[in-house]
């Protein structure tokens, strides 16, 4: 069986390990030791992938506890968005705080925004699904090659949208070898619902499931969210 397919196994084991998993071992779907003669490479796995499941799920406890802060204001989300598209060479003017703000419109007309409106929609629904919408619609104009690697693909959206979105932004890459999959993307979660954000989507149409139907397979995601934050300055 190939290797990310034994991973994904190991990886559906820790979490429902986490949860109190009382099946046993032997004759279970998930425990990678039925599928790999060698133990060595079967217990390499099984704790690759457990250590995976604690790191992500820690970065969620940081995430809720981050949602939580009373110093998650307005205004610094503001500056820290006005700071990405300096960063990306644009010059922001300043924004003006509309206390009568709507919900978002429909999508004709948040493509026909300005930078300033966008930025302003993406600073007052920060760390809310809400902000989504305005985050890949900004993308599309600003967007650089941030990882250095000469390319504008999908591993410089996903590092984008993670700074404009903030820590509660996960980097996912999903790699299925059956249906050719080989992509990276956000995984958000909020008010216990799971989003998974495809970053070069469009407004009101962002989710994996809408952009590649049948060819993603959640069960494929790995979290590489510590292994390429560096090069947003994460630490």
């Amino acid at each position: 069986m190939h290797e990310d397919k034994l991973y994904a196994i190991a990886l559906r084991c820790a979490e429902l390990n986490a949860q109190g998993c009382a099946f046993g071992c032997a004759g279970c779907q998930y425990n990678v030791f039925n599928y790999v003669d060698d133990v060595r490479e079967a217990s390499l796995l099984k704790a690759n992938a457990y250590t995976d499941y604690d790191r992500q799920q820690r970065l969620h406890k940081k995430v809720e506890a981050a949602r939580n802060a009373e110093d998650f204001g307005y205004g610094i989300w503001t500056l820290l968005v006005i700071g990405f598209l300096i960063w990306m060479c644009w010059s922001i003017k300043s924004c003006v705080t509309n206390d009568s703000y709507t919900p978002p419109p429909q999508q004709s007309l948040i493509e026909n925004m300005s930078n300033e409106q966008l930025t302003k929609n993406i600073a007052r629904y920060h760390g809310t699904p809400k902000a989504i919408d305005y985050i890949v619609t900004l993308l599309k104009r600003v967007i650089k090659d941030i990882n250095g690697d000469g390319l504008i693909n999908c591993i410089d959206y996903s590092l984008g949208f993670r700074m404009l979105y903030g820590d509660e932004a996960f980097i996912i890459v999903n790699v299925n070898r059956f249906t050719g999959m080989n992509h990276m993307f956000i995984q958000l979660y909020y008010g216990g619902e799971e989003y998974d954000v495809e970053p070069q989507g469009t407004a009101s149409r962002w989710t994996m499931a809408e952009n590649w139907g049948d060819r993603y397979n959640s069960i494929y995601n790995t979290n590489r969210t510590y292994e390429y934050g560096k090069f947003i300055g994460d630490r």
